[in-house]
């Protein structure tokens, strides 16, 4: 007979099965969270193509551009040497070839690529805040069980 109010071998066998379950649970979370993170990783990566890919372009585009501005720069350096009766009526071809080539403007980033990236910052936001609180928490049962411990030993229901 146990002549602690709460027998010894009680206490084992619950925290036997408190331990199993602790362990299962954990198992689930590190597989949700792997899991969440794979499908973040993913969708980030993803993310990262488009817009690599929109740069691409964008750069491509630039140095057509470039390219072609530097054709009419040598184009008018070489008429600018010519007699000035040849140079003058060249000027109008010359001017409108210029105005048919209007620089554009690189494309921007789509708003629902900007939108998606902001998504992700905010998902960072609340992982951060989701793991303080796990860590809060953790530390509220922590001393809250050498709290319980405590209160055991001044009862005498823990012995040595």
């Amino acid at each position: 007979m146990c002549p602690f109010p709460v027998c010894a071998s009680s206490l084992q066998g619950k925290t036997d099965a408190e331990r199993e379950k602790i362990v299962s649970q954990f198992k689930q979370l590190h597989q949700f969270l792997e899991e969440e993170e794979r499908l973040l990783l993913a969708e980030l990566g993803e993310l990262e193509k488009k817009i690599v890919k929109l740069q691409d372009e964008n750069v491509t585009k630039l140095s057509a551009e470039i390219s072609r501005l530097s054709e009419l720069i040598s184009e008018m350096e070489g008429k600018c040497q010519q007699p000035a009766s040849e140079f003058l009526q060249d000027v109008r071809s010359t001017l409108s070839r210029c105005e048919q080539g209007k620089f554009q403007q690189p494309v921007e980033i789509s708003p629902d690529l900007a939108k998606k990236l902001s998504d992700f910052t905010q998902k960072n936001i609340v992982l951060k805040e989701t793991l303080r609180k796990f860590q809060g928490i953790e530390l509220r049962l922590k001393k809250e069980k050498e709290s319980d411990l405590c209160e055991c030993w001044r009862k005498g229901a823990v012995s040595n």
